[in-house]
């Protein structure tokens, strides 16, 4: 199989779980897997395991991921792609995109910017892209119980 794994997670220039989980990820299945093939998209350079069954395709464009992956993941006819944080590229038209979830915090992280215009806009960006990449899953991983609990109340699953 040819599963594609969107590794922009990889970028952020700070150390983080979400970074850790998609490196712990790649490696892990480095070690079990050398029949399938991954291909890691990322819009730089990045590590990946060093074996034969993995490729960086790296994601050139002045477009915002959101617009630049779903092209390129398109032409690559993947059989899996497999999205590691919530917010996907939600223009991504894949029977079988997997997504893992691991929370559903709201933007409050920023406390500093709580009521400009530039906050009330991302947080609404940001539970729209949830949201859509939801919708579009053909499966959602959720990593606890209360995630998945939460996956599904905001999708209105029981």
């Amino acid at each position: 199989m040819k599963i594609g794994i969107d590794g922009k997670p990889l970028t952020i220039p700070h150390p983080c779980g979400l970074q850790t989980y998609t490196v712990n990820l790649l490696e892990q299945l480095a070690k079990i897997d050398k029949k399938n093939t991954y291909i890691v998209f990322a819009p730089g350079q990045v590590k990946i395991p060093k074996q034969n069954n993995f490729t960086l395709y790296i994601v050139q464009s002045w477009l915002p991921w959101q617009l630049s992956l779903p092209w390129h993941v398109r032409n690559e006819r993947l059989d899996i792609f497999h999205v590691l944080r919530q917010h996907g590229p939600v223009f991504i038209s894949h029977p079988k995109m997997i997504t893992t979830i691991h929370d559903l915090v709201p933007q409050s992280s920023y406390p500093r910017l709580y009521g400009s215009v530039y906050y009330e806009f991302i947080s609404w960006y940001t539970q729209v892209i949830r949201w859509l990449t939801l919708k579009k899953s053909h499966t959602l991983i959720a990593v606890s119980k209360f995630t998945r609990d939460e996956i599904r109340r905001a999708i209105g699953v029981k």
